[in-house]
C-alpha cells in the first residue's frame, strides 16, 4: 500500500511576499549538508572539466583543493564558506525552465564568484563576499536546514544577470 505525501524527511515549500511585494520560496526540511555539497560538487566539476563549456568557471588551485576537501570529507563548512544563493525567473519567463546555460564569473558589490542558469534558476556561487551573517542566514543555503530562491524582475536586476549569458530581456 502506498502512503501519502508529506512523511517526515520531506522538504516543505511556502510561498511569500515581502512588504516591498517581493515574492520569495522558503524551502525547509532540507540537509544543510547535502544541499550545498551537492551544488558546490557542481562548481568544483565545472571547475576541473576542459569542456568548453564549462570554460569560464576557472578557480585557483588553492580554492579547487579547499573545495575538494570539503567533499571528500563531506565537511558543508560554516554558511560563510562559498555561500550559494538562488534566484528564480520562471515567475518572468516559464520558457527558462528548459534552459542550462554555460556557466560566467561573476562580479558584483557583494562579490565574486560564479553564476549557473539550471532550469529558470540561476545559482550564484561566491568564492568572495563581503555579506553579514544576517545577510546570509536570510540568503543563502543555511545550517537552520533550510533555503530562500527569490524570484526577481526588472527591478531587481533580471536584465542585468540574464546578460551574462547573452539573453536580453523582451
Amino acid at each position: 500500500m502506498i502512503g501519502p505525501i508529506g512523511i517526515d524527511g520531506n522538504p516543505e515549500f511556502k510561498n511569500f511576499i515581502d512588504p516591498k511585494g517581493k515574492k520569495f520560496i522558503q524551502i525547509s526540511n532540507i540537509s544543510y549538508s547535502r544541499t550545498k555539497l551537492g551544488l558546490l560538487s557542481i562548481l568544483w566539476r565545472a571547475s576541473i572539466s576542459k569542456q568548453e563549456f564549462f570554460q569560464s568557471v576557472k578557480i585557483d588551485l588553492t580554492t579547487q583543493e579547499e573545495l575538494s576537501l570539503m567533499l571528500l570529507k563531506n565537511d558543508p563548512k560554516k554558511i560563510s564558506k562559498f555561500p550559494i544563493m538562488c534566484l528564480s525567473i520562471l515567475g518572468q519567463n516559464k520558457s527558462f525552465v528548459q534552459v542550462i546555460a554555460a556557466p560566467q564569473k561573476m562580479k558584483n558589490q557583494y562579490g565574486a564568484g560564479f553564476v549557473f542558469l539550471m532550469g529558470g534558476i540561476f545559482f550564484l556561487f561566491y568564492i568572495s563576499h563581503n555579506f553579514t551573517s544576517k545577510e546570509l542566514e536570510r540568503n543563502s543555503i543555511s545550517p537552520k536546514n533550510r533555503m530562500t530562491i527569490f524570484e526577481i524582475d526588472d527591478g531587481d536586476g533580471l536584465g542585468w544577470i540574464l546578460s551574462y549569458f547573452g539573453f536580453k530581456k523582451d
